[in-house]
């Protein structure tokens, strides 16, 4: 899904990203269906890669490595990287959107940790400045996209401020969880604790 939405940011068809985001995907072991982008393991935590999204972040990443082919026809790996980083804030924004269309707008306002269905892990590359400035060229399907679910650019204005620092947060979080992880014997305590 995300070299889907690489393709659709760079081609300039974001229209096509949100389509195959919002499409229902039967969630395996259950009797339920739901759009794409709120199906974590395929958006960002794929058992293939420990279900750990900063592993499958960092596999996306650098992909470019190991897709040469692929990376060569949209302009090489900065603009391969771009277009990730515009693809996965698109996702977020629509989750924003959903958030707000849900009637669940206190939780950009809690205190508590909220895990959101999108990774906010673009946020840490400077390469997210270029993505968003591509989507922006796609602004009328952006436009159009919030017209059809019915929120307009003036409430998204009032939430946007807490949208975004629920995003930095929930991204800080995850980046002092990787810290700590490659930084401590966190996973031994117990066990040097007995010993």
């Amino acid at each position: 899904q995300a070299l889907h939405g690489v393709i659709s940011v760079y081609s300039g068809q974001v229209n096509l990203a949100i389509e195959m985001a919002n499409l229902r995907i039967e969630r395996r072991y259950h009797n339920e269906s739901g759009p794409l982008i709120e199906y974590t393991k395929l958006i960002c935590e794929p058992d293939t890669l420990s279900a750990n999204c900063e592993i499958a972040w960092q596999f996306l990443w650098n992909l470019p490595e190991h897709l040469t082919w692929f990376t060569e026809k949209i302009g090489g790996t900065t603009s391969f990287r771009e277009c990730l980083c515009g693809y996965y804030l698109l996702l977020s924004w629509m989750e924003f959107l959903e958030t707000i269309h849900s009637g669940k707008t206190e939780l950009f306002t809690s205190n508590e940790f909220v895990r959101l269905d999108v990774p906010t892990l673009y946020l840490s590359h400077n390469e997210h400045m270029a993505g968003l400035r591509k989507l922006l060229d796609e602004k009328q399907i952006l436009t159009d996209y919030s017209e059809r679910i019915g929120v307009s650019f003036e409430i998204q204005a009032e939430h946007w401020i807490s949208w975004k620092r629920l995003s930095y947060r929930f991204n800080n979080v995850m980046n002092s969880m990787r810290r700590m992880r490659s930084t401590s014997n966190f996973d031994h305590f117990i066990e040097d604790l007995r010993k």
